[in-house]
């Protein structure tokens, strides 16, 4: 809705730069080439040009400076309700014969008035009363691969500039409904659980009850609270002993395993989603004896992970030279790699790893209990770099977020050349080569 009266929007793109401070419209200026700092209308003009229209106009412009002018700003400094009337759309909600029943230019007071709404009067969300967007229909209570075609984008209304809205699946749980999502980016999202949630309908895949080895493992992590997100320099550290376990704790494991494999086999992110049922039938079709095959694999490699985690902790009981702060960095890698739900996300790729990276620990220990002075100069080599991915703030401003995901298993591999070189890395490794990740981190490319 931020673009719909295309006159308005340059005056609000100019209401936005006015908000940055003039060191910063001389950056823009200077990046943008050919206009001055002060010419904020041009500016604006200027902008436009490479903003993208799929998203909120706060967000479009925030990643455009981070992309084109290297500059961070913050989406959140942009309040709209501050914008002089005449750059707001004025709402006007009418009933079936057409009295005007709401009026406002707060799109705030519109979402209050619309779950209001909605919520005297449920039948408004029913797929019977949604109204038809150019053959479109919001719907509800899908549960077989049989669903409307869904397209990538709508237009609603016939002003200069409609509405773009952007339809997509939405898991519900035990069902799935198509729903019209204001921004490409929560379409994305809500269309990739769709589908998965559709797959596992048609297949009947349930997480099985906790039963074997899998078991033991997910009752063991699931009775324990403990988390070693962040643990303060200060804490003296004790490792438990072997039957009570200090991992994060997996209280959903099973289907946490069952979740990864299917992204990884039906959603990876370098693959477009279906959008019709005659393909996600045939995606179905062609990869079902994959994604069986990894299931099973991941059943046997997420258990045998949290089992080797466990066994370097237990390590560590018999390692009384190793200093503290080793201890510290341990424990804080640990948790970074087996957070809750960690089997459920973490691309397979990198999932498949985490046996040489638990290996490189346990030597590690072994080692820096030998000598605990090489192992402090070791860590002075890699704890710079673990402190500023995990102490990192976006402010809330856009930034480069492969960057970040390349720099995150970069280090697991630095780790590895580091404590454990025979153990070799996936890829060539270095600092620099980590440096020159990290300084693409706070812009979007």
């Amino acid at each position: 809705s931020d673009w719909l009266v295309p006159g308005a929007v340059q005056g609000k793109v100019v209401f936005m730069l006015q908000k940055l401070t003039r060191s910063t419209h001389a950056e823009i200026a200077a990046a943008l080439g050919g206009v001055k700092g002060r010419d904020l209308r041009t500016i604006a003009g200027l902008c436009l040009e490479s903003m993208e229209t799929d998203m909120p106009l706060a967000h479009s412009l925030a990643r455009m400076l981070s992309r084109e002018c290297r500059v961070r700003v913050s989406p959140a400094i942009w309040d709209e309700s501050l914008m002089p009337p005449q750059l707001l759309i004025r709402w006007r909600v009418v009933d079936d014969k057409n009295a005007q029943v709401f009026v406002s230019r707060s799109k705030k007071e519109v979402f209050d008035f619309h779950d209001e709404l909605t919520a005297l009067a449920p039948e408004v969300l029913t797929g019977a009363t949604q109204p038809d967007f150019d053959g479109f229909r919001e719907m509800r209570g899908i549960r077989t691969v049989t669903f409307p075609d869904v397209p990538e984008r709508l237009w609603i209304g016939s002003a200069l500039s409609p509405i773009h809205s952007y339809p997509a699946l939405h898991d519900d749980g035990d069902s799935v409904s198509l729903r019209i999502f204001t921004t490409l980016a929560a379409a994305a999202s809500s269309h990739r659980e769709g589908v998965l949630r559709l797959i596992m309908l048609s297949e009947d895949l349930r997480a099985p009850t906790a039963s074997g080895a899998l078991g033991k493992t997910q009752k063991k992590h699931r009775s324990k609270t403990v988390s070693l997100d962040a643990i303060p320099a200060d804490v003296t550290f004790a490792a438990p002993s072997r039957s009570e376990s200090i991992l994060p704790p997996q209280p959903r494991l099973q289907a946490d395993i069952l979740r990864g494999a299917l992204l990884s086999v039906y959603a990876p992110e370098s693959d477009p989603l279906p959008r019709t049922s005659e393909s996600l039938v045939g995606l179905i079709a062609a990869r079902r004896i994959q994604f069986r095959k990894l299931h099973a694999e991941m059943a046997t490699l997420v258990p045998a992970i949290l089992d080797s985690a466990e066994a370097c902790f237990a390590k560590l009981d018999n390692a009384p030279n190793l200093p503290e702060e080793s201890i510290i960095d341990i424990a804080e890698q640990l948790g970074g790699l087996l957070y809750s739900g960690f089997a459920g996300v973490v691309p397979h790729e990198w999932l498949r790893e985490y046996p040489r990276y638990l290996d490189a620990v346990r030597i590690r220990i072994e080692r820096g209990n030998i000598d605990p002075a090489k192992e402090l100069g070791k860590l002075d080599i890699v704890r710079p770099l673990w402190e500023r991915q995990i102490r990192f703030d976006d402010g809330g401003a856009p930034f480069n977020s492969k960057a970040m995901e390349e720099h995150r298993w970069l280090l697991e591999e630095l780790r590895v050349s580091v404590w454990a070189q025979e153990l070799k890395t996936k890829t060539p490794v270095s600092v620099q080569r980590l440096d020159k990740v990290w300084a693409e981190v706070p812009f979007l490319v």
